[in-house]
């Protein structure tokens, strides 16, 4: 699948740029709704919220901070690995909204997902998905016609 991607796309640093705000939005509400429900149980569904909308626990918190920061670190790196961590941490994100989706008005809703947090995993999902395809850098190989 991944053979098939553009190489060295031009608006490959516009991609970058993209999937490294994307990571930095989720490290930010990962570490902001980490110090806003830090008093409540881990992995715990209830009332707590982040920004005002978002469903949060600590365990939720610090599993985005936590993805946000290998996907900043995956980027750092480069050599293509930002082309694969990218791509599929875009369609985990869209794995994990629509489980969140389905388990929501559950008791296995642990990760305290409500509808805002599946919009949220859409939305910086299609990002990295979007951006991680155009993300493939090498030596761009002659076409034979």
């Amino acid at each position: 699948m991944f053979k098939h991607a553009p190489v060295n796309h031009p608006l490959r640093p516009l991609y970058r740029t993209i999937a490294a705000v994307s990571a930095l939005v989720t490290v930010a509400i990962g570490v902001i709704g980490f110090f806003g429900t830090s008093s409540d149980d881990y992995f715990a569904a209830g009332d707590g919220k982040v920004l005002g909308l978002l469903g949060m626990n600590p365990g939720h918190a610090l599993l985005m901070a936590g993805s946000g920061v290998v996907l900043l670190l995956a980027l750092l790196v480069g050599r293509n690995v930002d082309h694969v961590v990218t791509f599929l941490f875009g369609a985990g994100l869209m794995v994990v909204g629509t489980a969140g989706l389905l388990i929501m008005r559950t008791d296995a809703n642990f990760l305290n997902y409500r509808m805002s947090n599946v919009i949220v995993a859409y939305v910086i999902g299609s990002l990295l998905m979007a951006a991680g395809l155009y993300l493939k850098s090498g030596r761009a190989t002659a076409a034979a016609h």
